[in-house]
């Protein structure tokens, strides 16, 4: 699997302890869309922030859009291989299972995919399940929040 972070631009009032370290991009040699942060792709848009408070917007991306997003490179946050498989599909390009837990910051970017609906607790869909769910795919774009910056 390959592994594409961003070098972030950390504030010099950030501590060492809230940084996190930082590689250069994988697959492009180039910053982020937002130019500073990393660019998850999730399977759910589940928010935990690293720091509070954060500012986050949220819209829904066209698959088209969520390539853009993505095309710089990302990180794969997605943990079932049945969702990896259908964002591979959906996105036209190869996302990996990684069952990681990320931590957002002023800076991140975030597409995830929203099912429409809950499932019964510990319910983990098949590829045949997983295409009978409505969906849409969310953009989160995580900022400083402007009150204490």
């Amino acid at each position: 699997m390959r592994r594409a972070v961003c070098q972030t631009r950390v504030p010099p009032d950030v501590p060492p302890s809230m940084t996190r370290k930082q590689e250069p991009w994988a697959t492009a040699g180039q910053p982020s869309p937002s130019g500073t942060g990393s660019v998850y792709l999730l399977s759910s848009p589940v928010i935990d922030p690293a720091e509070v408070p954060l500012t986050i917007l949220v819209q829904e991306l066209a698959a088209s859009e969520a390539r853009k997003w993505l095309a710089p490179g990302f990180e794969s946050a997605v943990g079932h291989a049945s969702t990896a498989s259908l964002l591979s599909r959906l996105l036209g390009m190869p996302v990996p299972q990684n069952r990681i837990a990320v931590k957002l910051r002023p800076g991140d970017k975030v597409v995830a995919l929203k099912l429409e609906g809950r499932l019964p607790e510990g319910h983990v869909l098949s590829d045949e399940e997983l295409g009978t769910v409505p969906f849409r795919l969310i953009g989160l774009d995580v900022r400083a929040d402007p009150q204490t910056s």
